[in-house]
Parts: C-alpha cells; structure tokens; sequence
C-alpha cells in the first residue's frame, strides 16, 4: 500500500510544505557512509534517493527517511515556503 499525505509544519521557526511517502514494503537496508539506503535491487543503478535528496537540498529543503525491517519505510519531503 502506497500512502501519500501532504501538511505544513514548523521547524526551528521556519515554515515548510511537508511531502510524506509511504509504503508497507519490507523496508530499507541501511548504508554505513552516505546514510542513505543501499539498493538491494538487481537492476537500476539506486540513485533515485540521492538524486531526490540533491533536489530537495538544492531547493533549501531536506528529507528524512523512517524504515524499520519488514514495516515498510516513510521518505519525508520538506521544502521552505518562500513569503512574498
């Protein structure tokens, strides 16, 4: 099951549009260097995540990623909201 939920939420006194994905998959191993999941697929090359985390950094924002073994896995998106 494939769950996505949007909200606002503020942090440090900054205010941020929240992207919540989640699924109830069997979860993420976990990589020692780049603290991001390793790929356990035999095909693709496993840069979706880095390539997701470089956009959401490059745009003021960062993720958060919540995976337990066999419990699924939850990617946290947040981006600034900019005031005019």
């Amino acid at each position: 099951v494939l769950t996505v939920k949007t909200y606002m939420k503020t942090m440090l006194g900054n205010e941020f549009a929240a992207i919540d994905i989640s699924d109830t998959g069997y979860g993420l191993k976990r990589s020692k260097p780049a603290g991001l999941p390793a790929s356990s697929r035999r095909k693709g090359r496993g840069l979706g995540l880095f390539i997701t985390r470089e956009i959401v950094q490059s745009n003021g924002g960062h993720l958060e990623i919540i995976s337990d073994d066999r419990s699924g896995t939850t990617v946290k998106l947040f981006f600034p909201v900019m005031s005019r």
